[in-house]
Parts: C-alpha cells; structure tokens; sequence
C-alpha cells in the first residue's frame, strides 16, 4: 500500500536531486569561465544561463575558491 507521505517524500527526494545536480552544474560551469573570465563576468554568465537565482550561490562559491587560494599561498609561503 502507498501512503501519501510515501508520493510527497519521493517528490521531495527528486527536488533535491535535481537542485544537487543543478549545483554541480553551476560550481563546473563557474570553474570552466574563470579560465577567460574575471569574477564580474563570471557572474553575469552565470546570471545569462541558469537566472538570478543561481548567482548568490556563485558568489558563495566565487569567495570559497578565493579563500582556498589565499590558503594555498599562505601555507607555500610558510613552507618557503
């Protein structure tokens, strides 16, 4: 027997595998334009292809790659 809470489950189960998917989607299209392009345009490209409401995650993840890079040369400089 199915139970309702069993269809609404399931459907939620799907919505969060397709944002998942989209997030992946946009964290590699990001790391493919920022081989040409300036965080700025980064941005609009995103904005461009996948709408505003993707770009606040790009800029979350825009900061997260900048941190790593500041931790990256950080620890070489210590290493140094």
């Amino acid at each position: 027997m199915i139970f309702p809470y069993d269809n609404i489950l399931t459907l939620t189960e799907k919505k969060l595998t397709k944002i998942k998917d989209r997030m992946l989607e946009v964290e590699l299209f990001i790391g493919e334009q920022l081989e040409d392009l300036t965080n700025d345009q980064v941005l609009k490209a995103v904005d461009k292809k996948y709408g505003s409401y993707w770009v606040e995650y790009a800029k979350e993840l825009l900061d997260e790659f900048a941190d790593e890079i500041r931790s990256t040369r950080i620890a070489d400089s210590w290493g140094a």
